[in-house]
């Protein structure tokens, strides 16, 4: 659940528990964070967590929530400034997020950033997040993947062009 514009984070985190509490989920994906410890103690979101037939935990380090009896399964997560991924800034513009160091972490395997979990989770058969982002940006562009505007994106790290107008303001 994400925060609406007009809710708060709590009222959010609450209606995740009510669901939970209400069995009426199957299989809980927890994409980072730590809930069983930051959720709001009243919320007993470790109790609820129990709730789902099974939990899975993305996360950089085993935390309260990976290390709860609830979580079916902990999943590494790979460090951000070693994962692919796209962002849009503040003004719209698109850029592109490049590994800029190696494995930190060597998990058995290599850790999973969050864009390459969700397309393992939604059976895509090459989840390696160079191709989720280059496919990504191929699609944004009409789904040519030219080398070439890929190789001038990588280079240039945002999409020219991309910045919303400015909103005209009066006081």
């Amino acid at each position: 659940y994400h925060a609406a514009p007009e809710g708060t984070c709590s009222a959010d985190i609450k209606r995740a528990v009510d669901t939970l509490n209400s069995g009426g989920v199957e299989t809980l994906v927890i994409l980072g964070g730590n809930p069983v410890y930051d959720a709001p103690a009243d919320l007993a979101f470790g109790t609820a967590m129990g709730k789902a037939k099974s939990a899975v935990h993305l996360s950089f380090h085993r935390n309260e929530t990976s290390r709860s009896s609830a979580c079916t399964w902990h999943v590494p997560a790979a460090h951000f400034l070693e994962s692919w991924g796209d962002t849009t800034a503040w003004d719209g513009t698109v850029a592109v997020q490049q590994p800029l160091i190696d494995v930190l972490i060597d998990h058995a395997q290599g850790g999973h950033s969050a864009i390459e979990f969700c397309a393992m989770l939604a059976g895509e058969k090459d989840a390696r997040g160079a191709t989720l982002v280059r496919a990504a940006h191929a699609a944004r562009q009409g789904g040519t993947a030219d080398e070439s505007a890929w190789r001038t994106l990588l280079e240039a790290g945002v999409i020219a062009g991309t910045a919303s107008a400015p909103a005209a303001v009066a006081a």
